[in-house]
């Protein structure tokens, strides 16, 4: 092989190397999204369990 095209192919394994860098901090980035997301929700249902209380204490009266 000539070494232009050493050279060629060098360059593309460090672009590919870099993509994947740039995928797995994408990953991390949407897993941390998920987790604040799940947290979100978990807060969600523990209000709309206090307002379904709040309610039911409202016709009680």
């Amino acid at each position: 092989m000539s070494e232009h095209l050493l050279k060629e192919i060098l360059t593309e394994i460090k672009d590919m190397k870099s993509d994947i860098t740039g995928i797995k901090t994408d990953i991390k980035d949407l897993k941390s999204s998920l987790g604040a997301l799940e947290k979100g929700q978990k807060a969600l249902e523990a209000r709309q369990e206090a307002l379904e209380k709040g309610q039911k204490a409202l016709e009680a009266r």
